[in-house]
C-alpha cells in the first residue's frame, strides 16, 4: 500500500499558534491524505486530543499562552494519552535544545524548524508503526 492509502486512517494534530507554520505543516500532510486537526495550544488541546486521539502530534514548544513542554507534560499525565507520539517542532535548533526539550516535556523526538517536507513526514513515518514498511 502507498502512503497516500494508509494516511487515510491517520490523524495528525498540530499545535501551532503560527498560522503561516499552521498553514505550512497542514499542507504537508494533507497532500498525503492525512486527517489534520488544527489548535492553537489555547485551553482546548487536551480536550482536543482526548476527542480525536490522534496517531501523533506536532507540538510548537513556543507557544503564546502556555510552553509546548508544558503542554506535552499534562497530555502525557494522562494514562490514555500517553503513548500517542509527540513530537516538538521548534526554532531551538542546537544539539543541546534538542537533548534539553526531550528530556524536560517527555516528547517523543523532535524536528527544528526549518524543515522540508520529506524530513517532516519521514519523521511522523518514524512514529506511527503502521508507516514504517509503507513508501
Amino acid at each position: 500500500m502507498s502512503l497516500e492509502e494508509v494516511a487515510k486512517t491517520l490523524t495528525v494534530m498540530i499545535v501551532e499558534d503560527d498560522e503561516s507554520n499552521q498553514q505550512y505543516i497542514k499542507e504537508i500532510f494533507i497532500r498525503k491524505n492525512f486527517h489534520v486537526v488544527l489548535t492553537d495550544g489555547g485551553a482546548d488541546t487536551v480536550d482536543l486530543v482526548k476527542a480525536y486521539m490522534p496517531d501523533v502530534i506536532l507540538m510548537d514548544i513556543q507557544l503564546v499562552d502556555i510552553s509546548g513542554i508544558d503542554l506535552i507534560k499534562e497530555i502525557k499525565s494522562y494514562s490514555n494519552l500517553r503513548n500517542i507520539p509527540i513530537i516538538a517542532v521548534t526554532a531551538f535548533a542546537m544539539q543541546n535544545d534538542r537533548e534539553r526539550i526531550i528530556n524536560q516535556s517527555g516528547c517523543d523526538d523532535y524536528i527544528s524548524k526549518p524543515f522540508l517536507s520529506k524530513d517532516m513526514i519521514a519523521m511522523v513515518k518514524k512514529h506511527i508503526p503502521v508507516l514504517k514498511n509503507v513508501n
